[in-house]
């Protein structure tokens, strides 16, 4: 208890000094020409930078959350998508209209990332104006760790959403403005996608030699976390092998699972929380995503809720009946409104049970399943993976992962990697006022738009198709 009180006493030191950096950083060149004083505005000790760094509001309590609207898991009513409770940019994004986001001012899917990734390097560059000495060098290294992870998890959810897929053409391919600097007037253009996940992954190598081996705080990266992402990211980028190695490295430290056998099913929240006392031993690293108005109103769809039977206790822990019939999604491991993003174990165990299936490791794919499914069904009711046929074992896998990590916000990204596989493509649908809306695999509607009112007015680069 004490390591959080002196956590948040340094954060709030530093609440003036964060705020007079976000005016700067978003207000106009008039406001820029304005010579402030430096001292007024930025820090000189490595506690300072430390607190700024262990910021969470920034770097993971409003990460990017949209994608889950584009999915086969959620559903809206025509009432739903005609009335007032969502945003024209939630609707939108629903039915995959070509222009997401119209001339709307603030899109906190692309304006967060590139807050903590600012910050970041805010940090990273104050660093080295400090001296690295045999007093402060656990120190330092640990706040330039956390820094260089934060500004991987920024570019890397950027990436997933504004970007196409990863492939063998990713140097051919846009991606995203990528910040490597605290300067206000980088108006930087569009990297390559093999630019932007080269340097994705290095930021996270580098950051790995130097984070905690534990860090008590799931908020703030060890050394699990890092390998963690590493993993989450290579899965992304269908490199098998890597994300293979990176899961598996997690997994020979932590291996924990919680039994959802001993969970008290009749509480409205039977999750332990992850945050911020650690009490969810599955959690290897916390984020949670931004509340949009969909948290508390989009249902579940019939096609994601039917691919529980009724031995699977996540059906009782992640949906709640409606009075209508149908069904909100409950079983977010934070406790709170907004919905977890994280890393977890049972992730890791289904990214290494994917890998393992497609280099036709199939034993390992069925253990790694066994394991989750005894952890997840009610007592001596988990199915038998070993009368799964071998080439039926990764569909399997793919299915696990859906109801595994159904709104983490995982799916969209999911679905854009395994439809360039005809074996794996999904065909989404939408029915709307009678009218069926089509959303085919490898369409350019996977890939949101670059924000006009945010970077296109200010920043002379190319759209995204649509």
């Amino acid at each position: 208890m004490m390591n959080v009180r002196i956590f948040y006493r340094k954060r709030y030191r530093l609440v003036g000094f964060m705020l007079m950096l976000f005016l700067v950083k978003g207000c106009s060149s008039d406001f820029l020409g304005v010579k402030p004083d430096k001292s007024l505005l930025i820090p000189s000790a490595l506690n300072d930078y430390e607190a700024l760094i262990n910021n969470e509001f920034v770097n993971v309590l409003n990460t990017p959350s949209l994608g889950i609207l584009g999915t086969d898991n959620v559903y809206l009513t025509d009432d739903m998508l005609k009335g007032t409770g969502l945003t024209k940019i939630e609707k939108n994004v629903y039915v995959w209209e070509p222009d997401l986001f119209e001339d709307a001012k603030y899109i906190g899917d692309w304006k967060n990332p590139y807050e903590s990734i600012f910050y970041s390097n805010v940090v990273i560059e104050g660093l080295d104006e400090i001296e690295r000495n045999g007093e402060n060098e656990l120190q330092w290294e640990r706040v330039w760790g956390t820094a260089l992870f934060y500004r991987a998890l920024g570019h890397f959810n950027l990436v997933r959403n504004f970007a196409d897929v990863y492939d063998e053409n990713a140097q051919k391919k846009m991606g995203i403005p990528m910040k490597l600097t605290a300067s206000i007037s980088d108006l930087s253009g569009r990297a390559d996608l093999k630019t932007v996940y080269d340097r994705i992954v290095s930021d996270l190598l580098l950051s790995l030699a130097h984070v905690p081996e534990v860090n008590l705080r799931k908020s703030l990266p060890d050394r699990n976390a890092v390998n963690a992402l590493l993993a989450r990211v290579y899965i992304v980028m269908n490199e098998f092998e890597q994300a293979y190695e990176y899961a598996d490295k997690v997994l020979q430290k932590t291996d924990v699972l919680l039994d959802y056998n001993t969970l008290n099913l009749s509480a409205a929240k039977p999750i332990p929380s992850p945050y911020p006392d650690n009490a969810n031993p599955e959690v290897v690293f916390f984020s949670q995503m931004a509340s949009w108005s969909f948290r508390s109103i989009v249902y579940v769809s019939p096609e994601l809720y039917n691919l529980y039977d009724g031995s699977d206790l996540r059906k009782q822990v992640f949906f709640a009946e409606q009075d209508n019939g149908h069904h909100s999604f409950v079983g977010t491991y934070n406790r709170r409104v907004s919905l977890f993003d994280g890393i977890t174990t049972a992730e890791l165990y289904l990214i290494r049970a994917e890998c393992a299936a497609r280099r036709r490791d199939y034993d390992q794919a069925r253990r790694d399943l066994a394991l989750l499914w005894k952890h997840r069904y009610h007592e001596n009711a988990a199915p038998d993976p070993n009368r799964i046929e071998d080439e039926s074992i990764l569909a399997e896998v793919l299915k696990e992962r859906r109801k595994e990590l159904a709104f983490r916000n995982l799916r969209w990204s999911d679905l854009k990697r395994l439809n360039k596989d005809p074996r794996t493509e999904t065909y989404l649908s939408r029915q709307v006022e009678g009218k069926e809306i089509e959303l085919v695999p490898n369409s350019p509607r996977y890939i949101f738009p670059i924000p006009k009112a945010m970077e296109l007015d200010y920043n002379d680069m190319e759209q995204n198709e649509r």
